[in-house]
């Protein structure tokens, strides 16, 4: 059983400019490459550390604590997202309603 399918909510093909933010550090351009209510995978220029909590934000609609789960190859990291309220995951299933899987 690969990730995708131990995965509780599903996730859909879509890329979008986005930030991460560590706690008290400046903005890291990121862009998903998938992107779900429980998380996302992303590219980014930066490294990240697997079991860092970053926030991520998405234009001004969508921001979201998360944690580095895992590195899954160059500039490619997989994110959780953490303590997700109710109204984030409503947007998160609007943005990505109608995307591939």
């Amino acid at each position: 059983m690969d990730d995708a399918d131990k995965r509780r909510a599903p996730r859909a093909n879509v890329e979008i400019a986005c930030a991460l933010r560590r706690r008290g550090g400046a903005s890291i351009p990121a862009e998903t490459l998938n992107l779900g209510p429980g998380g996302t995978l992303v590219r980014t220029g930066r490294p990240l550390s697997i079991d860092e909590s970053l926030d991520f934000e998405l234009d001004t609609r969508i921001a979201a604590p998360a944690r580095v789960l895992r590195h899954e190859g160059h500039d490619i990291y997989a994110l959780r997202f953490e303590h997700l309220p109710e109204l984030m995951v409503r947007r998160l299933r609007e943005l990505t309603a109608g995307a591939s899987s």
